[in-house]
């Protein structure tokens, strides 16, 4: 679980360079995941050029440099069939970006090697 999230900025910086054009930033900042502090950026993008449309996060963990990147859809997301995150309005966006921050989790140990190395997952919401 989250621990909550901080201030954080929703400015352009919450793109990165390879999210393709018609990127929308949605959060940069730091975070808690349980009792890790973590930075995340997250932004709605193409998943290609022409794909479906999604939120990604960009998670790195400082204390061993290594960086995660989820991406959720609007099915897990559980949004109504027929539907489309490229639809929804930005400030409804950055509440689903803050609600699947909160819903992702810690699995594995730190230190680990293969399925019992320390990774990030989100579980669909419900």
């Amino acid at each position: 679980m989250t621990g909550g999230i901080g201030g954080g900025t929703t400015e352009e910086d919450a793109i990165p360079r390879d999210a393709g054009p018609g990127a929308a930033g949605l959060f940069k900042g730091s975070v808690k995941i349980a009792t890790r502090l973590v930075e995340v950026t997250s932004y709605a993008h193409h998943a290609w050029d022409g794909g479906p449309y999604q939120l990604t996060f960009s998670i790195t963990y400082g204390a061993t440099g290594e960086t995660w990147r989820i991406s959720v859809t609007e099915e897990d997301l559980n949004i109504e069939e027929g539907a489309s995150l490229k639809d929804i309005p930005m400030n409804k966006l950055k509440e689903l970006s803050r609600k699947v921050i909160d819903q992702m989790q810690w699995v594995g140990e730190e230190g680990g090697q293969g399925e019992n190395g320390l990774g990030i997952v989100f579980l669909a919401l419900s």
